[in-house]
C-alpha cells in the first residue's frame, strides 16, 4: 500500500472517529444560534483592520538598498450560526504607499513590480479574497470547508505567514474536535496553497495533528504532514513528528517552561530526489513577573545524498532569524543555536534575540544574527513598533541589514 493512499485511510479514519464521538446532546452554543436564515445575516459580525509598515533592507549582494511602504487592509464578516452551519468571508488589500520601484516585490507573474537591481521585499500589491469558508458545527466539532488561515502549534509546520502583509492561506476542507477528553484533533485535506506572492500551488496534502493535555501545563502533539505538491514535487514530503511542551513553577514569581520536539522527514508523492532528515529542537525559557529569558538548539537535518529537512508550509519568519537567510534549508541543513531576553520597559515591551547558524554536517559556519524589536500599545488599542535584525556572514548569504517601523489597529 502506498503512503498517500496510507494517509487516505488515516485521514477517513480520523474524521469517522471525531464524528462518532461527538454527543447527540444539544449544542452548547444552541442559544446564540440564529432563528432564522435572515437573522443569520442581520445579526452578523463585521470586522476590519490595518497594519501600515515601512522596510529598509540593505545587502552587501544587491548593489542598491531596498525600501517599501505598503499598507495592508482586511474587512471581513461573520454570520451567526444557523441550524449549526455558518458563513466568514474576508476580503484583503496590499497597496503600495511609497517606493514601488525601490524593492523586488517577489508578486508572482502579473504581480512582479519586475524590479531586479534592490533587494527583496515580499509584500505584493494585491486585493483579493483571504478567506471564504462555510463552517459547520456540532457540540465541539467543526468543520470548514472552503478557503482559510490555518495556524497549526507554533505554526512551525503549518502556518499563514502573518508577517507578510499578503497571508498564506489553504483551500482545504479541515475538521477540528476537542471531543475526546483532554485531546484536541486537526484533520485537514488541502487542494491548493495560496502563497504570500500570489501564486496558487496544487497540492493534495494531509495534515493531521493531535494535542493531549496530560496536566496543567503540560501537552505532547503527535502529528503527521504528508505534502504531496502536483508541480513543486521536490517538495513533496511526509513529516512524522512528536513535540512536548512543559512548565514548572519555580519561585513565587518564576517559571521554567520548556518545549521539546522530534521529527523524521522523508520523501512523498513524485518528489524526484531522496529526502532522509531529521528535525530536533530544545528550548528553555525562564519567566518573571515583566521579564523572561531563554536558550535553545534547532537542528534541520540535511546532506547531499539524503536531502534537506523543510517546512514550506510554515510562517518562516518566525524561525531562524528575521532577515530571512533561512526560508529554505541550506543542502548541508542548519543548526541554531539561541538565546533570548525580553520584558517590559514601562509600557514598551523589548525584545533582543542572537543566534549562531552553523551546518549540521560539513562543519560550515554560516553566521550569526541579532534581532531587536520593540513595541507599544496605545489605550486605543493601536500597537506601534519598530524591529530590526542584522545577520553577519561567515561562510553562507551575504551581510544583511532590516529595519522595520509599523502599526496596526483592528476593530
Amino acid at each position: 500500500m502506498t503512503r498517500s493512499v496510507i494517509s487516505v485511510c488515516v485521514a477517513l479514519a480520523g474524521l469517522g472517529l471525531a464524528w462518532s464521538v461527538v454527543p447527540a446532546a444539544e449544542e452548547a452554543a444552541k442559544d446564540e444560534e440564529a432563528a432564522s436564515l435572515a437573522e443569520a445575516f442581520t445579526g452578523g459580525e463585521v470586522h476590519g483592520s490595518f497594519r501600515w509598515r515601512f522596510e529598509n533592507v540593505d545587502d552587501d549582494a544587491v548593489p542598491r538598498s531596498g525600501q517599501a511602504s505598503t499598507l495592508r487592509s482586511t474587512l471581513s464578516f461573520r454570520t451567526k450560526p444557523f441550524r449549526g452551519v455558518g458563513l466568514f468571508v474576508e476580503f484583503e488589500d496590499v497597496t503600495d504607499v511609497g517606493w514601488s520601484d525601490e524593492h523586488a516585490n517577489a508578486g508572482w507573474q502579473d504581480l512582479s513590480n519586475g524590479v531586479t537591481d534592490r533587494p527583496t521585499i515580499a509584500d505584493p500589491a494585491v486585493t483579493q479574497l483571504n478567506q471564504g469558508f462555510l463552517a459547520f458545527r456540532r457540540g465541539g466539532t467543526e468543520l470548514r470547508v472552503g478557503r482559510q488561515e490555518i495556524l497549526l502549534d507554533n505554526v512551525r509546520f503549518v502556518g499563514n505567514v502573518g508577517w507578510r502583509q499578503n497571508h498564506q492561506s489553504f483551500d482545504a476542507a479541515r475538521l477540528t474536535t476537542d471531543a475526546i477528553p483532554r485531546t484536541r484533533l486537526t484533520l485537514a485535506w488541502v487542494r491548493n496553497v495560496n502563497q504570500i506572492t500570489g501564486r496558487r500551488v496544487d497540492m493534495g496534502s494531509l495534515l493531521a495533528n493531535a494535542s493531549v493535555t496530560l496536566a496543567e501545563g503540560h501537552a505532547v502533539t503527535a502529528y503527521l504532514y504528508d505534502l504531496d505538491y502536483d508541480t513543486l514535487v521536490a517538495l513533496s514530503t511526509r513529516t512524522l513528528g512528536l513535540r512536548y511542551t512543559g512548565g514548572a513553577a519555580v519561585t513565587d514569581s518564576g517559571r521554567l517552561q520548556w518545549d521539546l520536539e522530534l521529527a523524521d522527514q522523508q520523501d512523498s508523492g513524485d518528489n524526484p530526489g531522496p529526502v532522509d532528515a531529521g528535525y530536533r529542537r530544545a528550548a528553555l525559557t525562564w519567566k518573571a513577573s515583566r521579564w523572561s529569558a531563554g536558550a535553545g538548539w534547532e537542528v534541520l537535518e540535511g546532506a547531499p545524498g539524503s536531502g534537506a529537512f523543510r517546512t514550506p508550509l510554515a510562517t518562516l519568519h518566525a524561525w531562524n532569524g528575521w532577515a530571512d537567510k533561512f526560508l529554505a534549508t541550506p543542502p548541508n541543513g542548519l543548526v541554531d543555536l539561541f538565546v533570548h531576553v525580553g520584558g517590559k520597559l514601562g509600557d514598551v515591551s523589548v525584545k533582543a534575540v542572537w543566534h549562531d547558524f552553523s551546518s549540521d554536517s560539513a562543519s560550515i559556519d554560516y553566521g550569526t544574527e541579532l534581532d531587536l524589536v520593540a513595541s507599544w500599545k496605545a489605550s486605543w488599542g493601536q500597537t506601534f513598533a519598530v524591529k530590526a535584525a542584522l545577520y553577519d556572514a561567515d561562510a553562507f548569504s551575504s551581510d544583511t541589514t532590516k529595519l522595520w517601523v509599523f502599526t496596526g489597529w483592528s476593530f
